[in-house]
């Protein structure tokens, strides 16, 4: 809501386009989260009734149908099989890492960036491809994406004390939050 604006500039490309878009004379196609929509209601309360909403939610039940469905095409294409558990696991890694992210839509690009970037054809995705295709493009340690890798907290935190001087209790919190 903000872009556009700079030092002495105060109004925005969404305020500069406010006029056109109450007479009709542009139209606009945009998305927003539910809480990016709660910041707009507060910085400009009467902005958002110039547009016609439609609600759009997340699919829970046939989320992993639909990714399924929309990747099996390029999966064919390069006569690859993606397992059901590589599905299931974009699926965790993105709610747990990228939860504001939408869904299908990230977990979709995901697989579609990773059958194209992979080297074989004629094979399967596994469980395994994703986790660390999502190591690599994330750059977080494996240890924090894979379940199957026990954390060793002991280490963690003696890394973090010995990169973080005097900030006992923050190495602390933070080797609890990475435990939960």
């Amino acid at each position: 809501f903000e872009v556009g604006q700079y030092e002495g500039n105060a109004v925005s490309m969404a305020e500069y386009l406010q006029p056109f878009l109450a007479r009709g004379e542009l139209h606009l196609l945009t998305e927003c989260t539910e809480e990016e929509r709660a910041r707009i209601e507060l910085r400009s309360p009467n902005y958002l009734s110039i547009f016609h909403e439609i609600r759009l939610d997340t699919p829970r039940d046939e989320l992993e149908e639909i990714i399924e469905r929309k990747v099996g095409d390029l999966a064919g294409h390069h006569q690859v099989r993606i397992e059901a558990e590589a599905i299931r696991e974009v699926i965790r890694l993105n709610q747990r890492f990228s939860p504001y992210a939408g869904f299908p839509g990230k977990p979709i690009r995901f697989l579609e960036s990773l059958l194209l970037h992979r080297q074989e054809d004629n094979s399967s995705v596994e469980r395994a491809e994703v986790i660390a295709r999502f190591c690599e493009e994330t750059g977080l340690p494996s240890f924090m994406v894979d379940p199957d890798i026990p954390m060793e907290l002991d280490a963690v935190g003696r890394k973090f004390a010995a990169n973080v001087y005097g900030q006992e209790r923050a190495v602390d919190s933070l080797v609890n939050l990475l435990a939960s």
